[in-house]
């Protein structure tokens, strides 16, 4: 697997199979994106729940997690034709809670509208962004 150097957590685009999504051990998690992401600078969990392009642009919601930390960020990201990481968002979760981007779309002036939610093992919140 190719992985580049550059800061975020995107360092390829690539379509999975099944005994990939499995080898990665998201294959009960991971619902039908067509992308996968891996960290770098975050280097736990990184989970891509939905993407949706604009024709030349990826964009893809999910979580991203750190190994030294019982946490996990909401996060965003566009991603170019090439692979290239044009912006990241997240949305930092509090310690020992969980959130996950879990749907994608664009409004009518390309816009990427997320929503998804916010687990502390009490309660679960919705939760939803214009970025």
């Amino acid at each position: 697997m190719e992985t580049s150097m550059k800061e975020g957590i995107l360092s390829k685009v690539s379509k999975l199979n099944n005994s990939e999504r499995f080898n990665a051990n998201m294959n009960s998690m991971m619902p039908h994106s067509n992308y996968e992401y891996y960290s770098n600078t975050n280097n736990g969990i990184n989970i891509p729940f939905a993407s949706i392009n604009d024709g030349s642009n990826v964009y893809i919601t999910g979580t991203s997690s750190n190994p030294n930390t019982p946490k996990g960020d909401f996060v965003t990201i566009k991603v170019d034709e090439n692979g290239n990481v044009l912006w990241e968002v997240r949305e930092e979760s509090n310690l020992y809670s969980v959130e996950f981007g879990m749907v994608i779309t664009l409004d009518g002036l390309g816009n990427p509208i997320v929503s998804g939610v916010n687990w502390n093992g009490d309660n679960m919140d919705i939760l939803n962004f214009c970025t």
